[in-house]
């Protein structure tokens, strides 16, 4: 092996290397992640969000987050829904100079337009009872 067989031979082991050693310490990284936190509910500390000092402020990030949600759901949705009202609408006939000589009869034939209404897009209500918050 020489030149540059040789250095890319070289190249790829070594890219190898690096991710075998990357992997090693992302399973490291997560194992003392693992302890610490177990060892911490051991003590008796509480883990995550839900301190009763600050509920008022958790529930009020939890409704942003909901009515932020729906948002997006409803632009995707009325994006999608003209997406596809482009892609099923009936081509425009062309006039005067620029329409087009009749197609040949071994074209496909386009499918019906659907006669069916389309869907609104659904506001999901966000329901304000807090009673199970944090449980």
């Amino acid at each position: 092996m020489h030149g540059k067989c040789h250095g890319e031979w070289m190249a790829a082991r070594r890219k190898k290397a690096e991710t075998a050693l990357a992997e090693y310490e992302r399973e490291q990284i997560s194992t003392r992640t693992k302890l610490a936190l177990a060892a911490a509910k051991a003590r008796g500390k509480k883990l995550g969000w839900a301190m009763p000092a600050r509920r008022q402020e958790q529930v009020e990030a939890s409704r942003r987050g909901v009515q932020s949600n729906v948002a997006g759901a409803n632009r995707f949705a009325e994006g999608i829904a003209k997406a596809i009202e482009l892609a099923t609408a009936p081509p425009q006939p062309a006039t005067g100079a620029q329409a087009a000589p009749p197609a040949p009869s071994t074209t496909r034939k386009r499918r019906r337009r659907s006669t069916a209404p389309k869907p609104a897009p659904v506001a999901v209500p966000f329901d304000d009872d807090i009673s199970d918050f944090g449980r």
